[in-house]
């Protein structure tokens, strides 16, 4: 009789436990952090965000004005980079070159 009892009790304690496991895992999760944790996450997320978009802000910029001086380039002339003394070289050896072709034709 006396093991019935504890056979009996042991069976009520287990079903209580899974009850309890039951109850448990309905209950929302509590956050652990604490309120000056989480204040100094939040504070740190949003410089972060402010951050983010101000970045986002200067490469948009960035792309406009690259844009923008792509087309300056497009419509500028070409500009010669040769120094007249290069450029005086090559016309006189050009004039020299054609002066002999005119001789040989």
């Amino acid at each position: 009789e006396k093991d019935s009892k504890m056979s009996h009790e042991i069976k009520r304690l287990e079903l209580k436990n899974e009850h309890l496991k039951e109850e448990i895992k309905a209950q929302p999760i509590i956050n652990t952090l604490s309120s000056s944790r989480i204040s100094k996450l939040e504070a740190e997320n949003k410089s972060l965000k402010e951050k983010d978009s101000k970045m986002s802000h200067e490469i948009k910029r960035l792309e406009l004005k690259n844009e923008h001086l792509k087309e300056e380039i497009k419509a500028q002339p070409i500009i010669n980079t040769l120094s007249s003394s290069r450029i005086s070289k090559l016309e006189a050896e050009n004039k020299s070159l054609k002066e002999k072709d005119s001789k040989m034709s």
